[in-house]
């Protein structure tokens, strides 16, 4: 059980991360 709760929050923290590169992203852009 507990080493399925780590993979779903390391892959929830690889989304987050890239949600927030991509934000960042289009952020510059649209400046």
């Amino acid at each position: 059980m507990q080493n399925s709760d780590n993979k779903i929050a390391s892959e929830y923290h690889q989304l987050m991360q890239f949600n927030v590169k991509r934000m960042l992203h289009d952020a510059s852009l649209s400046k």
